[in-house]
Order: structure tokens, then C-alpha cells, then sequence
């Protein structure tokens, strides 16, 4: 009997102490998932930059080759633009590596 009323007694302040944990636990996770998203984002922006500065390359070899007039530099030309193709198949290729350091 007593037991009983102990227990009707605490009630309200378990809940109030299971409430707290709650919110200071939704506050945590808030916390990290918004780390977590400006991680994501400074990747996606850091690959696009990568990609961005990959075509620029590749598109100034297209121009650079299109002006030479002797064979021999235009086949050398022609074999980094070829290179520079294979870097950008390779880059959107592979696998994003979502390791983060803290």
C-alpha cells in the first residue's frame, strides 16, 4: 500500500525527468544531423569545384589542339585530351568515400 502511493507520488517527477532526457536528446540529434548536412554539402560542393575544374582543363586542351598546325604536337595533344577524357570518366565514375574526420 504504501508502495503504491510512493509510485503515484514519483510519477510526475519521473515524467518530468524522462521528458527532459527526451528534449535534450532531440536537441543532440538536431545538432548532428545539422553537422552532418554541412559535411554533405562542403563534399558535393568540393566535388563539383573537382568536375568544374576537370572540364575547364579538357575543354582548353579541345581549343589548344584545335590551333596547333604541326602533327607531332597535334598527336601529343590528342593524347592528353584522351588522358584528360579518361580523368573525367573516372571522377564521375567513382564512388563517393563518405569518411569524415571530427
Amino acid at each position: 500500500m504504501l508502495l503504491s502511493k510512493l509510485a503515484v507520488f514519483n510519477l510526475p517527477q519521473e515524467s518530468a525527468i524522462l521528458w527532459d532526457i527526451q528534449e535534450k536528446t532531440n536537441e543532440f540529434l538536431d545538432r548532428e544531423l545539422e553537422r552532418l548536412d554541412k559535411w554533405s554539402k562542403d563534399l558535393k560542393d568540393k566535388l563539383e569545384i573537382e568536375l568544374r575544374e576537370l572540364d575547364i582543363e579538357f575543354t582548353q586542351l579541345q581549343k589548344d589542339a584545335r590551333l596547333v598546325r604541326q602533327i607531332a604536337e597535334k598527336l601529343e595533344m590528342n593524347k592528353k585530351i584522351r588522358q584528360c577524357e579518361k580523368n573525367l570518366s573516372e571522377f564521375a565514375a567513382q564512388p563517393i568515400r563518405c569518411t569524415r574526420r571530427n
